[in-house]
């Protein structure tokens, strides 16, 4: 009985350990390398923006029109507005990666979110907690700082 509850506790820290390494994939998608930190660093950083660590993601598709939600919308327009064109990967699984940062803006917490597929970077912005509204371009946000 121990040995196989030892068994069954070592089975569960492979799975943590591999859902915590991004070997998991929510959603159904297919697994994609990420970008590394230093990539979002390096990115917000072109934009005075603070980055200091990975706060969570997931799997989705870009929707098909960039009108299919209100959220996809503004998506569309925050990263066209820093060069990155999503329509390639439209109807396309894709990695959103979700960072803490250092500002607080307009007194609220902010996330700086990356799009991600096949290991690089094809889109950015950042969420505002309690903000109208809550998704704006790193353009946007330079221009405010």
């Amino acid at each position: 009985m121990k040995l196989l509850l030892a068994g069954l506790a070592v089975a569960l820290l492979v799975l943590v350990g591999c859902s915590a390494e991004g070997g998991s994939t929510p959603s159904g998608g297919s697994p994609s390398p990420s970008p590394s930190l230093s990539d979002a660093v390096q990115l917000a950083a072109q934009y005075g923006l603070h980055v200091r660590a990975r706060t969570g993601g997931f799997i989705d598709a870009v929707p098909d029109h960039p009108m299919a939600n209100p959220g996809s919308g503004l998506i569309d327009t925050a990263c066209a507005d820093i060069g990155f064109d999503l329509g390639p990967y439209r109807g396309e699984q894709v990695t959103f990666t979700s960072y803490a940062m250092d500002e607080r803006l307009h007194g609220s917490t902010a996330s700086f979110w990356t799009i991600e597929r096949d290991g690089r970077i094809v889109g950015a912005y950042v969420t505002i907690k309690n903000a109208d509204p809550s998704t704006l371009s790193l353009k946007e946000l330079e221009a405010q700082l």
